[in-house]
């Protein structure tokens, strides 16, 4: 089952949700997993946001059940690039003095996302302050590409490309 939940589009996902077909809940579940799966070998995702993201899916949940949905991605698990501000995540755009940088608020683009109901699942692998054609930085190395792993799937969102393509995300 979670193969097919990690290929659906998010209007297909979207659309499960609206007609209960399947929680949020086990939307998060299944990309976790496909995550933990997945990820060792690819290293596109560089943070987990698994303890909130289960709990914002469970708040998402019981908002649908009592006719409240929340916006056009009500309930949708998706990750960010490390360059973005996730309040309570870290964003290092894979630079050493960032390394423990962590941001208390969101930047416009996330605050956007989570009115409309996004989970923000997690952040994806950049390059270097996003200024490189390869997916490579030295707080978390290289993401490999997955039609060919002795390549990055360069640019500084490969990170995000790798996670799609391996259904780590939904967007």
């Amino acid at each position: 089952m979670n193969e097919q939940i990690n290929f659906l589009s998010a209007g297909e996902l979207m659309g499960k949700i609206q007609s209960r077909e399947i929680t949020s809940r086990e939307i998060v579940e299944a990309f976790i997993a496909q995550i933990k799966s997945r990820n060792p070998v690819y290293n596109a995702i560089v943070f987990l946001n698994e303890t909130e993201a289960l709990l914002q899916a469970d708040r998402a949940d019981k908002a649908l059940a009592a006719g409240k949905p929340t916006g056009l991605l009500h309930g949708i698990p998706m990750t960010v690039k490390d360059t973005y501000r996730v309040k309570g995540m870290p964003a290092t755009a894979g630079y050493p003095p960032l390394q423990n940088h962590v941001p208390d608020e969101d930047a416009v683009i996330v605050k956007l996302l989570k009115e409309q109901g996004a989970i923000i699942l997690g952040k994806t692998n950049t390059a270097k302050l996003a200024m490189d054609m390869q997916t490579d930085n030295p707080l978390f190395g290289r993401t490999n590409n997955p039609w060919d792993a002795s390549l990055t799937p360069g640019g500084s969102s490969g990170g995000c490309a790798t996670a799609l393509a391996t259904g780590m995300t939904a967007l």
